[in-house]
């Protein structure tokens, strides 16, 4: 059965530009107002105390369940969209420090560093994208031609060949 096919027959909630939308949309949010509720800014620099507790959960479990929601909402191929609500949230706050005052006491993180906090971000983002994708594919099932179908039920010939 070719790709094509395979994703023709596994139902799914709407298009996948829809999915799309839904999917980013969700998760740059989720990740947004985490990182508000936890107070991290990850691309301000303001000394070594200011990596705490807070600033690990932004860094790992709060992309990861984002990453979840998304591959969740997106289904098949949601491990792929989960890598980028963490690029575009984050550099969007990048932007925004580039070009408004920063509070006293804060610097603006070197480009490099961090780029590596959003890639690690965005790996965590994908893992749980992976996760979420399971649980798309649970709900939706593993195998089309077995929809609808008991463990004790088999397959005819006639079903698998379309011969009669």
């Amino acid at each position: 059965m070719s790709r094509r096919a395979v994703l023709d027959e596994y139902p799914s909630w709407g298009p996948k530009w829809l999915r799309f939308l839904a999917g980013m949309g969700i998760g740059v949010l989720m990740l947004q107002t985490g990182l508000q509720l936890l107070e991290v800014r990850i691309e301000w620099f303001q000394g070594i105390e200011k990596y705490n507790w807070h600033w690990m959960l932004a860094m790992s479990l709060l992309p990861f369940v984002s990453g979840v929601v998304v591959g969740a909402v997106y289904g098949f191929g949601g491990k792929y969209l989960a890598h980028f609500p963490p690029a575009v949230a984050l550099g969007w706050n990048y932007y925004e420090s580039m070009y408004h005052m920063l509070p006293q006491g804060v610097q603006l993180l070197p480009w490099p560093f961090w780029a590596f906090s959003v890639i690690l971000m965005m790996e965590f983002c994908a893992v749980g994208g992976v996760a979420g994708e399971l649980i798309a594919r649970r709900y939706y099932g593993w195998d089309p031609k077995k929809r609808g179908q008991t463990s004790s039920e088999k397959p005819s010939s006639t079903d698998v060949t379309g011969v009669e």
